[in-house]
């Protein structure tokens, strides 16, 4: 029996983006909620890997789910590659930095 190998590099993406954006959409805030920041990093992984973390409301759903998981470094490097930073986004970095009691740091978003 012939056996297939398909180099990982010439895979197409399994799913169109659109399409991605819309069955992550509620898979992240389910990471959130369930304090599953294990399963979260393998999702943020997959969203990476599809392209996917370009979406601002993926990626305002990936800040979401490190801050409610307590991950501030990962929530600050989701931020900082974020494509577009709305109000809301730059708030919800100021909330999390206070809630992590790194006061100069916040001080130093909202300047």
């Amino acid at each position: 029996m012939p056996t297939r190998s398909t180099p990982s590099s010439s895979r197409p993406n399994l799913l169109p983006s659109p399409l991605l954006h819309a069955q992550l959409r509620p898979v992240i805030p389910a990471c959130a909620a369930t304090g599953a920041d294990c399963f979260g990093r393998q999702v943020h992984a997959l969203v990476l890997r599809h392209g996917a973390a370009a979406a601002v409301y993926v990626a305002g759903d990936l800040t979401d789910m490190y801050a409610k998981c307590g991950r501030v470094e990962d929530f600050r490097k989701v931020f900082d590659e974020m494509a577009v930073r709305s109000l809301v986004s730059w708030n919800a970095l100021i909330v999390e930095l206070v809630r992590n009691k790194l006061y100069c740091d916040a001080m130093d978003a909202f300047r």
